[in-house]
């Protein structure tokens, strides 16, 4: 588990996270992706929260066990691509070299797949 210090950081990275994303969705077009809010609290309820560190690029949720705001090349992290087209949701998990998948959602929520990509995730150092 993070320390207390880290933990605080990673929930307040998915605070910055929730109001990214409510923002975002004040804007024409965003409408298909509101699900993102539903699917970032359901992750949090999980506890996902206190284990992860939250992000954005673009539109892109991307959670990391990365102390700091970024990530370095090579480091391990999660993606996830709301589609505001199709609804779909694109997850690519990158936990180190040997260890890659992406997979698509029909729909931008939770799903068995997604959880247990996270919990390997949450079992990399925090770095």
């Amino acid at each position: 588990m993070p320390d207390s210090t880290t933990e605080e950081a990673f929930l307040r990275s998915w605070d910055e996270v929730q109001k990214f994303y409510r923002n975002l969705l004040t804007n024409p077009g965003w409408e298909p992706i509101a699900p993102i809010l539903d699917l970032i609290a359901a992750l949090r309820a999980k506890g996902f929260d206190r284990r992860l560190r939250a992000g954005q690029a673009t539109w892109q949720l991307v959670l990391s066990r990365s102390r700091e705001h970024g990530l370095r090349p090579g480091q391990p992290s999660v993606t996830l691509l709301p589609d505001r087209t199709t609804g779909k949701l694109f997850v690519n998990a990158f936990l180190d070299e040997e260890s890659q998948s992406y997979f698509e959602l029909g729909h931008i929520g939770v799903s068995p797949g997604l959880i247990a990509v996270l919990l390997e995730l949450c079992e990399r150092s925090v770095d």
